[in-house]
């Protein structure tokens, strides 16, 4: 038999390596940043469930303590759970997507995750050389930053705010704040000066700087109130520990100063033109940023009051979002599946249950690390402290990610132990079971059983996917069998690949290569594999916007607007909608129906110039010039809109004069895209009449061209002009 010292070892070290999932990039799957470190979080959890499952078998002291905090893990769970049974879409909300790879399947991980730290890290010195680690895993993911500021490792999201392995700034920022207070709790609780109390001090100023450099706002303020809280604590109630005070002083000085130096100088050059210090600067409540927040904001709220108990459940959030869409979204994107603020989603996706399990994690960690029981100096209890304040006050302006979430549940796993250090294990007076061969191999086959249902299963099929959109040597034949292959592992990767074969079909469609027979075939396998996807999430508005929009451009009109129609009942107010829905009646030759559609959008938010011009061009096409052109008017100050759709729909109105000073404007704003914009230009002012501006036009462009071919062009068209022809064809 396996001794109980091997399973501990080896429970310990599995926790270590999983320190080091933020280092883990999958580059063959889909959305690599998150999948890859989500699925190594759940193998990972997976393979100790059953190492911890046989040692608590035989081993009664390996058992978890007693506490608030576990019943209140495990009342989280089952909040999440039960949410998931009532949801309107329970599959989603039990699996989720691979964009977040969260759903109740990652909660039951991390309540896992949670007993095995209880379990197994009980003293003092194994929970400090877990932090430890933890440090040098932050400091790992700091070189890689660095990098990319020095331009050896690329920027994800393709700005000046570092993302580092994690691939979002956001997720970075919050891990770096984490990594500070842990090497600031490691630094305060060293007994004596050596490598390290200079080390740590060093890894805490580069943590620093990494936060810094994400410019993530919500972090860099959690981090500030941290600070703040944690040398307040100290002040007041570290008297016997006059270093700490005196630090705990300075840095409530320096955060002082530093925010009153800010909003003095925030008008600066120095501050306007800091990527970092100018998105501080651009804070208010008229912001884009804030503005739409609290509109996002108001919006959940009314999802919450329609679910107040258990919520709409875990990952249906957008439904919510696309039921109550406002109209004044239109500046940001326009599908969000989170609040931006952890607390309001809690409410939406679970409702009151879940919000106040969520809300109970922090106020039970605070009361247990403040509580007798624990061995925690002073400035310890201060620094976590600040990092709870911080972590909670960041998270109510963003969400969380599953590294988050592992340090998050790593820290109420920490306080417990010290909590409940004198205080009886769970089933502690049971007796030992001695496991048989037979005992470990039915735990060994339901392990495997499950890495292979929920990971190795989404796992190919994400590998899959991207090898179905990408060309092949084989030809169209294996991309269509790849995507087909997909489909039928039966995964939460349907969704995202029903979405991929869409675009795959629209661009394959186009090819003229590609025989009539092979696009029938291919479009059929798509509208079937994704109508049948649809039926089973008849809530979610994206993809059936998507699809509907896809079998307009394929002229399948009575179709597309069928789904159409289907998706604006989800989601009533959204434009994008509304402006396809348009588009297939205007090609239905309805251009009044089409005219009330918009009509309805424009006055929804008439700020929003789209959804003005696109009102404005169907006026045209329905015969209502005179509307449309009050409509530019009001705006533009011309009827001559600079934008290219009025050009061509000026030109085809025989309307040449308008049309070529709409061209004018766009050329004026937007520069020449090439010469065949100036051919066209003067093309439009010979068939308006005005030949004098055409020649002049083409004699411009032939004393600037540098292209032989472009001059013989010019030269052929002034000589047929200057004859009194129309070498133009627009008709």
């Amino acid at each position: 038999m396996i001794s109980a010292t091997w399973y501990q070892r080896s429970l310990t070290w599995g926790l270590y390596v999983l320190l080091f999932t933020p280092l883990f990039v999958a580059n063959s799957s889909f959305f690599p940043f998150i999948t890859g470190k989500n699925f190594a979080f759940r193998i990972i959890i997976e393979i100790l469930t059953a190492l911890w499952f046989l040692i608590v078998l035989q081993d009664p002291p390996s058992r978890p303590k007693r506490g608030i905090l576990p019943w209140l893990m495990l009342g989280l769970t089952s909040a999440v759970l039960i949410s998931t049974f009532f949801s309107v879409d329970p599959y989603r909300s039990f699996w989720s997507n691979f964009e977040r790879m969260e759903g109740a399947v990652t909660y039951l991980h991390l309540l896992l995750y949670f007993i095995i730290l209880i379990s197994t890290l009980s003293n003092l010195k194994s929970w400090r050389r877990f932090w430890q680690v933890n440090v040098v895993a932050s400091m790992g993911v700091a070189l890689v930053a660095l990098s990319q500021i020095f331009g050896l490792y690329s920027i994800h999201q393709g700005s000046v705010r570092l993302d580092a392995t994690l691939g979002n700034s956001a997720y970075l920022a919050v891990y770096m704040l984490f990594g500070f207070f842990y090497t600031a709790f490691l630094w305060i609780g060293l007994k004596k000066r050596g490598v390290m109390w200079y080390l740590y001090p060093l890894c805490a100023l580069i943590q620093l700087f990494i936060l810094y450099k994400t410019a993530t706002r919500g972090a860099i303020l959690g981090l500030l109130l941290g600070l703040l809280v944690t040398g307040a604590i100290v002040w007041f109630r570290g008297k016997e520990y006059p270093l700490a005070r005196r630090i705990a002083g300075i840095s409530i000085a320096t955060v002082i100063v530093v925010v009153g130096l800010f909003f003095i100088a925030r008008n600066t050059h120095f501050v306007q033109t800091s990527p970092v210090l100018s998105r501080f600067a651009a804070i208010s409540l008229s912001e884009r940023t804030t503005e739409s927040r609290l509109i996002i904001w108001n919006i959940s709220l009314k999802g919450f009051a329609e679910h107040p108990i258990f919520g709409w459940g875990p990952e249906n959030y957008s439904v919510v979002f696309n039921k109550y869409y406002d109209p004044r979204l239109w500046r940001q994107e326009q599908w969000f599946d989170r609040s931006h603020n952890i607390v309001i989603d809690w409410l939406v996706m679970t409702g009151l249950v879940g919000a106040f399990f969520y809300l109970s994690l922090y106020i039970a960690g605070l009361v247990q690390l403040w509580s007798k029981k624990t061995s925690f100096s002073v400035p310890e209890r201060a620094v976590l402290t600040g990092l709870l304040c911080g972590y909670l006050f960041q998270n109510l302006f963003i969400f969380d990610n599953i590294i988050s979430l592992i340090l998050f549940v790593a820290t109420l796993a920490y306080i417990h132990t010290q909590s409940a250090a004198n205080v009886e294990s769970i089933g502690e007076r049971l007796p030992r079971v001695k496991t048989s061969l037979w005992g470990v191999g039915v735990v060994l086959i339901i392990t495997v059983a499950v890495l292979y249902y929920v990971n190795a299963q989404p796992l190919l099929a994400s590998r899959d996917l991207i090898q179905a959109f990408t060309p092949q040597a084989q030809g169209l034949t294996k991309n269509i069998n790849t995507f087909e292959s997909v489909f039928k592992r039966n995964t939460f990767a349907n969704t995202e690949a029903s979405l991929q074969l869409i675009s795959f079909t629209q661009n394959i469609l186009t090819e003229p290569a590609v025989s009539n027979e092979v696009k029938q075939s291919l479009f059929q396998f798509t509208a079937d594999t994704v109508e049948h996807e649809i039926s089973l999430h008849p809530l979610d508005a994206r993809p059936i916007l998507i699809y509907g929009t896809f079998l307009s451009r394929t002229n399948q009109l009575e179709r597309a607007e069928e789904y159409l129609n289907k998706a604006l009942i989800l989601s009533p107010l959204k434009q994008a909608i509304t402006f396809e829905t348009a588009r297939v009646q205007l090609n239905s030759n309805r251009p009044k129906e089409a005219l009330a559609a918009l009509k309805q959008t424009f006055e929804s938010d008439p700020n929003y110039l789209e959804a003005r011009e696109r009102y404005a061009l169907v006026a045209i096409d329905a015969g209502d010039t005179a509307l449309a052109n009050q409509l530019m008017e009001e705006v533009y100050g011309t009827q001559a809109v600079p934008d290219r759709r009025f050009t061509a729909w000026y030109a085809r109105q025989k309307n040449y004069k308008r049309a070529a000073e709409s061209l004018e404007g766009v050329l004026n704003e937007q520069g020449v895209s090439s010469d065949d914009d100036i051919f066209l230009l003067a093309g439009l002012y010979l068939y308006a009449g005005n030949r004098e501006h055409s020649v002049e036009i083409l004699d411009r462009l032939k004393i600037d061209t540098n292209s032989s071919s472009t001059q013989a062009k010019t030269e052929q068209l002034l000589t047929a002009i200057k004859a009194g022809l129309n070498p133009f064809e627009f008709e």
